[in-house]
């Protein structure tokens, strides 16, 4: 007789598998809230305790952990020696185990959620069960997510499910586990491990996108599997009130559009293009900080992405309705506008919530690729200010004011000066070493024109 194991936390179809499994001829061995669930659905279970001998024990913190359980996972059925083990020791093989975790992300997810509650839902026997069947998978079905739950059936009406399917169940199964233990061990780190000796970053898939980079590329999206309030600022996660769905590029515009702008506390407007802002405005009325951002650099700005930190007006929105651009974010529109701006159908309209603080918006660490290897950094937020206090030019300055810049994080270089339209009593941080050189000459030669004083910092120039 052919047995499988069921033990899950998410129940979602568990019932009708176990029906479909009964029907093919299965022994039901379940334990603890499944076996309750499938009884009371009229199916017969055999209980983990009638197989061990053993009851559960230390408040169900140990149920499965037994050599009766294991042993009849991890028996490989074309070695006669170990089916000669299992029969000595009277245990009973398992050919399909369905297990999946207790919901540890969910647990540290809600506000106020302690330690205690947290250790208590750190999974110990699914993992183990879920290890030993995918380790042997020619022999034993391993399932975890009930979506392969139908399809497992169908495959076992046929009469067998072959070696490559068996593959991706246990490829399936380790993930599961690999990423279930990358969460808990994130939720562990210590604020002063920066840099582990191992980093296992849990990555959970958004959603696949039409392409990467380019057409011919492939993409999809990712989010930190471990839980933040900052999951709400991502432009991802902002209400698309209209247009088709982002794109590769439109996400890591947008990001950054988002980020940029929210570095200003004044009203302001921002257009960035493959990643860096081409036009940069601080002025009250949203019209004229996007006119004077876009007057920055007009070529750059077609099909970019504009960012303002204010409400959208209808005035502003007549303007941008005038040209090509693929994104624009608010944190909200006015009366009229989005009626306005719905009448470019290529266009992409996104409402975000404002951030308390330009950290909220930085991710917990900056990963780069260098081949097969990867550089991965802290975040921060670096204003003008704080290099002013360190480095002791507030005194070169005079009274100057100083306007948080977000030079270091987003690689906006003092060659694009001229995109930028600042009171001219503002101090301004150009970070020089992103910048070729006759592009910096002609942002030297632009200020110079303004009126704008100079003053030299390291490798920067403030302006």
């Amino acid at each position: 007789m052919k047995r499988a194991l069921l033990s899950v936390y998410d129940k979602r179809g568990v019932v009708d598998f176990a029906r479909g499994l009964v029907d093919l001829g299965f022994e039901i061995l379940s334990s603890g809230g499944t076996a309750r669930a499938l009884r009371e659905a009229g199916i017969r279970v055999r209980t983990v305790e009638e197989i061990t001998g053993f009851p559960e024990i230390l408040d169900g913190r140990v149920k499965t952990l037994h050599p009766k359980i294991h042993g009849g996972i991890l028996a490989r059925r074309d070695l006669e020696s170990h089916l000669a083990e299992a029969e000595k020791h009277s245990i009973p093989l398992l050919d399909l185990v369905a297990v999946n975790l207790y919901p540890f992300k969910d647990v540290i997810s809600k506000p106020g959620a302690t330690l205690e509650e947290a250790l208590e839902n750190i999974d110990i026997g699914g993992p183990a069960l879920i290890r030993a069947a995918a380790k042997n998978f020619p022999h034993v079905l391993v399932v975890v997510d009930p979506d392969d739950y139908e399809g497992v059936l169908e495959l076992l009406r046929r009469g067998e499910v072959g070696i490559e399917e068996r593959r991706r169940l246990a490829w399936k199964a380790f993930l599961h586990v690999s990423f279930y233990d990358a969460v808990i061990a994130e939720y562990l780190r210590s604020e002063g491990e920066i840099f582990p000796p191992y980093l296992s970053i849990p990555l959970e898939r958004r959603l696949l996108l039409r392409y990467g980079e380019n057409p011919h590329q492939r993409g999809a999206l990712y989010r930190f599997g471990f839980p933040s309030p900052q999951d709400l600022l991502s432009v991802t996660e902002a209400e698309q009130l209209w247009g088709k769905e982002l794109s590769y590029n439109n996400i890591l515009d947008s990001d950054a559009a988002w980020r940029i702008v929210n570095e200003f506390e004044d009203p302001a407007a921002v257009i960035v293009k493959h990643n860096n802002p081409c036009g940069l405005a601080l002025r009250e009325d949203p019209k004229e900080a996007f006119l004077r951002a876009f007057e920055g650099d007009p070529i750059s700005a077609f099909g970019g992405i504009i960012a303002f930190n204010r409400p959208l007006s209808k005035e502003a929105a007549a303007e941008i309705s005038r040209h090509f651009f693929e994104v624009v974010i608010a944190p909200d529109f006015e009366e009229g506008a989005l009626e306005i701006l719905r009448g470019k159908s290529d266009l992409r309209i996104l409402k975000m919530p404002k951030p308390r603080s330009p950290r909220d918006l930085l991710p917990p660490f900056e990963i780069r690729s260098a081949g097969r290897v990867v550089a991965v950094g802290t975040t921060s937020v670096r204003t003008l200010e704080t290099v002013a206090r360190t480095g002791g030019l507030r005194e070169a300055a005079g009274e100057t004011d100083i306007f948080i810049y977000p030079g270091f994080e987003f690689r906006v270089t003092g060659a694009l000066l001229t995109n930028f339209h600042l009171p001219r009593s503002s101090l301004l941080l150009l970070v020089s070493a992103f910048a070729g050189r006759e592009l910096i000459l002609d942002a030297y030669r632009h200020a110079v024109e303004a009126g704008y004083r100079f003053y030299s910092y390291g490798d920067c120039m403030l302006i």
